[in-house]
């Protein structure tokens, strides 16, 4: 298996010209990403993997092009390798660090989707003005941001369970009713901002690991 540093510099193939130049049409046929799904705690919405691969998929067919992506572990990490190959053999990727809440096959699967949808949508230039970045510059919707802890071991404890049983429910209905218990007790128990962050992302996650399993 390749080391980290050998996989970073093998990115794309010897001449990339032909497929740019089909990326470069296909990008004007390709539109945003619609947002179909909820964000409650932001009040707003964002594009799941679904729709960004929905706001691609033709375009890229038409031109030739195909993406792949799949997981790659190394001693040191785990990656999503996304690959953009075109009919002519040509071929760029890109390396995106999966890193779950929690290491547990659940927790892996929903850390991959939430990777995909990044990185898809990244590689063929769509911008769904994803409100999932609030998470990453700060930004919680109300209040401080806090930590990802409270300092409450008791509380912190409940909270790491609580992902983790969200991790493993089996369908939207099971997924709906551990959250919406678990999301009424965090604003009660005093859960930090970016610990509510953190909950919201892991429903988001497990929804479209379920939907693109198909275990309605």
């Amino acid at each position: 298996m390749e080391t980290n540093a050998s996989m970073f510099c093998n990115i794309q193939s010897e001449s990339i010209n032909e497929l740019i130049k089909a990326l470069s049409i296909a990008q004007g046929q390709i539109g945003n990403a619609s947002k179909d799904s909820d964000n409650p705690f932001f009040k707003s919405k964002y594009a799941t993997l679904a729709s960004v691969r929905e706001a691609c998929k033709d375009a890229l067919s038409k031109n030739g092009l195909a993406v792949i992506q799949h997981p790659i572990v190394s001693a040191q990490a785990t990656f999503l390798c996304t690959t953009l190959g075109h009919t002519s053999g040509q071929w760029i990727r890109s390396f995106y660090p999966i890193k779950p809440v929690k290491d547990d096959p659940q927790g892996m699967g929903s850390a991959i989707t939430y990777a995909r949808r990044y990185a898809l949508a990244a590689m063929v230039g769509i911008a769904p003005e994803d409100d999932d970045g609030n998470a990453a510059s700060g930004k919680t919707g109300v209040g401080d941001p806090g930590n990802q802890r409270t300092g409450n071991k008791a509380i912190d404890k409940w909270f790491n369970t609580l992902l983790g049983d969200m991790n493993a429910a089996q369908t939207m209905k099971e997924l709906e009713g551990v959250f919406r218990l678990g999301w009424k007790h965090a604003l009660e128990s005093g859960c930090t901002g970016d610990q509510l962050v953190m909950l919201e992302q892991q429903k988001n996650n497990r929804k479209e690991f379920i939907i693109n399993n198909g275990e309605q």
